[in-house]
Order: structure tokens, then sequence, then C-alpha cells
């Protein structure tokens, strides 16, 4: 079943100027059918054990809406819903690589911290392969963050004062060199791909 959207289409001009009143209905409009997408998407593909709220990605989609929509060239409402709904799907696998990403770090620094078996040892050392590769992309600033984040355990405030940055431009860095890396690495399991013709 497709989900329906409400005619925006008198508010399209408004919302490619930058018109806040306009934004505010069409979310408003949008914003229920948008939640029952996130959670079909949630639903069919079990990322509901990672833990994914559809809340988050609704909020995460409308916020890349409204910054790109100078980008956006159509002119009616079932054009602007088929874009929120790709956006909201492109916004679904970004989360699901970093929340498979955050993953991964967490069990990298469980088998560092520990006492590892040589069957744990080989497990690891291709997916922390794969993590090097993809750090090695990243600027100078992301490198040096996540290193010191994912393979000494640091926190954001012992790497601010270790680097004489603020904290809040320490997590800023974390987070997108993060984003980067997901793209770099392999698409997770959660790709919603394989429910599209059933779920539209």
């Amino acid at each position: 079943m497709s989900t329906k959207f409400p005619s925006v289409s008198f508010l399209i001009p408004k919302l490619k100027s930058g018109d806040e009143s306009a934004w505010a209905e069409v979310h408003s409009k949008f914003r229920i059918g948008l939640s029952s997408k996130a959670r079909q998407l949630i639903r069919t593909t079990g990322t509901h054990k990672k833990k994914l709220s559809a809340d988050d990605l609704v909020q995460e989609t409308f916020l890349k809406v409204w910054r790109n929509r100078g980008a956006f060239r159509g002119d009616t409402s079932s054009q602007l819903s088929k874009w929120m709904l790709v956006t909201l799907k492109n916004t679904f696998l970004d989360v699901c690589r970093r929340k498979d990403l955050e993953k991964s770090i967490e069990t990298w620094q469980e088998l560092h911290a520990q006492s590892r078996t040589p069957s744990a040892i080989v497990a690891s050392v291709e997916q922390e392969a794969e993590f090097l590769n993809a750090l090695e992309e990243l600027n100078p600033d992301q490198q040096r963050v996540i290193a010191m984040r994912v393979f000494e355990g640091l926190s954001f405030p012992a790497i601010a004062e270790q680097t004489n940055m603020n904290v809040n431009t320490v997590s800023g860095i974390y987070r997108r060199g993060l984003l980067r890396v997901t793209k770099l690495l392999r698409q997770p399991s959660c790709d919603p791909k394989s429910t599209e013709n059933k779920n539209e």
C-alpha cells in the first residue's frame, strides 16, 4: 500500500523561497505520512533491533528537505512527496550504516581491551582493515579525532584537551567523519530495496 499525502501544491512556490510559515504547514501535513513510512521501513527490515527511532528518522528527513529545498525542481504535491520519501529512505540507510559502524566500533574496542583468542583476532582483522582503509580517506582532523576516540578510547573532553579544540568542535568532527566512513564501507543488511515493491 502506498503512503498517502495531502495536497500542498499551492505551498511549493513559498516553500522554495524559504517561507517558514509554508514550511511549517508542509511539515504538519506530511509528518504523519512520513512517520508511517519510517515505521514501515523499520518494521519490514527488522531494524527495530537496532533501536532506530521513526521520529528521529522523520526529523532528520525534514531537516535535509528544508536545507536542500533549493534543489527541488518539482511543482506538484506528488513530486514533493516522492522527493521526501526518497530522502527518508536515504536517511534510513545513513542511520543504519551509522548504527552498524558504531556497533562495530564498540566490538573492536572490546576486543582490543580484552585478552583475545586467535579466532577472535582473525574475525576482527578484516573488519578493522576495512575501517582503517576508509579512515585514510578522511581529512587529518577527522582521522585524528576518530583514531583517538576509537583506538585510544578517549572521551570527547579528553580529545578536546589534547587537540586544543572545544568539545563541540571535536564532537562535530567525529560525527562528520563517522558519516563519511559509513558511506565508504559496505552497505548494511537493512537495505529497504527488497521491501519496496510489496510496500508501495
